[in-house]
């Protein structure tokens, strides 16, 4: 359906919320994932800030993905707190606090 499972860090979704943010891509982007075969399944949990895919390709076949899913608009602020800013300056260039 498009959802993904990353690595449960957020980071495949905070990078694409800041290609957002930069206006490098938008809606129309696709968006693709590898997995292997026996790592799709049916559905996943998906929450407000995550990143569908739009294709997801395996060793056998590629997919459309077709879950209907919204991808993000940008940065959700309220999710990001000064120790991430720390980690990623590029964050405090974007909140206009560097």
């Amino acid at each position: 359906r498009g959802g993904r499972l990353g690595r449960g860090d957020g980071s495949h979704d905070l990078e694409y919320a800041i290609l957002r943010e930069l206006r490098l891509v938008d809606d129309e982007t696709i968006v693709v994932t590898t997995v292997h075969d026996v790592q799709l399944i049916p559905e996943v949990p998906m929450h407000y800030h995550d990143v569908p895919v739009d294709y997801i390709a395996t060793p056998k076949r590629l997919i459309r993905a077709e879950g209907g899913y919204r991808k993000p608009r940008g940065i959700f602020w309220d999710m990001v707190d000064s120790e991430l800013m720390e980690r990623i300056p590029l964050l405090k260039v974007l909140a206009g606090l560097a």
